[in-house]
């Protein structure tokens, strides 16, 4: 009995190495119908095809013209004949060696690449810069506020150079019309101010001011709202 179990084992090595080789066989077989089956679809596509087509009249194309008109031997030359050149530049005696002065131009040559790579993005980098740092420059929150309520009306605005609110405009605050000031009274000192709207047909607010102290007043609520608020 113990000399049957080294056979058995021998059996399964055998079986397991056959098996081994017909999975190997299988993805060979496998690969080869795969390439196969790539160029036929790539044969049938239209583009592919012409794209198929155009390289081997090509390399038609060339390989005719390089026996017709002997351009191996031509470029065959022309390559012994730099390299005997480039040869004898370097080993040639002079004062300064010639294998120096070669070294020096091409150090010249990567210096030039180098310094040209350098303008470039520095060139690049200007004309990007100032985008790039207003973008990054955020608004101050007292420059969108643009628009509130006073005095029960809806009040808009810019700001001047002194950051001062100037061209203050009323609103109807229920509908959002530009409103009509009237003034009610022709006393001297008896100033009674009507801001009507014409779309809700009626006067959304009196004030016993003058137009320009209202005004006025707005502009100190809103600096003081800024003060306090956003700042």
């Amino acid at each position: 009995m113990p000399e049957s179990q080294p056979a058995i084992e021998r059996g399964d090595s055998v079986a397991h190495l056959g098996h081994t080789g017909v999975g190997r066989g299988r993805g060979r077989k496998h690969c080869d119908l795969s390439a196969t089956s790539s160029l036929k679809k790539l044969w049938h596509d239209p583009v592919g095809s012409k794209v198929i087509a155009g390289i081997i009249l090509v390399i038609l194309a060339a390989s005719w013209a390089a026996i017709h008109f002997d351009w191996w031997s031509v470029v065959l030359n022309a390559t012994l004949s730099a390299t005997r050149w480039v040869h004898a530049f370097l080993i040639a005696t002079s004062p300064i060696p010639h294998w120096l002065i070669g070294l020096a131009g091409l150090i010249v040559i990567f210096a030039i690449t180098i310094l040209g790579a350098v303008a470039v993005a520095s060139l690049t980098a200007a004309q990007t810069a100032p985008e790039q740092t207003f973008a990054k420059i955020e608004r101050p929150a007292w420059q969108s506020y643009l628009t509130d309520t006073f005095f029960d009306i809806r009040w808009r605005w810019t700001y001047g150079p002194s950051a001062t609110p100037e061209n203050l405009v009323c609103y109807c605050p229920h509908c959002d019309c530009q409103l009509i000031v009237h003034d009610l009274t022709s006393i001297p000192g008896m100033d009674v101010i009507a801001f009507h709207c014409v779309r809700c047909a009626r006067h959304i607010k009196k004030i016993d001011k003058p137009l320009a102290y209202v005004k006025h007043s707005v502009a100190l609520l809103i600096q003081q709202n800024i003060r306090s608020k956003l700042l």
